[in-house]
């Protein structure tokens, strides 16, 4: 299974990244692209496994987005574009009001 980045995933991260750098130093920052990258591997070798994210079968009923926890408060979202294609649409922080989240 091929897995590519959307554009908000990818500022989502380096978001997600400062934000580790700024309060908790180097060492987090290694240990949340560490997380991203086994999540990402998880992802291409069995993305059904994960699941559903709630929040967002409401706010978009036509898509099946998944999560993958990276840390308590933080998860990867993504979704199956199509046969062979899952899209990680963003690195979501769960304390934010789920009514913001646009993909």
């Amino acid at each position: 299974m091929e897995v590519v980045w959307s554009n908000n995933a990818l500022l989502s991260a380096q978001t997600a990244a400062d934000y580790a750098r700024d309060e908790f130093g180097e060492f987090q920052v290694r240990k949340l692209r560490e997380k991203i990258r086994l999540a990402v591997r998880r992802i291409s070798l069995m993305p059904s496994a994960c699941p559903l994210e709630q929040n967002l079968l409401r706010i978009e009923p036509t898509i099946q987005y998944r999560y993958i926890t990276l840390f308590p408060h933080l998860e990867m979202i993504f979704h199956e574009e199509k046969e062979g294609i899952c899209v990680i649409d963003l690195i979501w922080n769960t304390r934010r009001n789920p009514d913001s989240l646009k993909l």
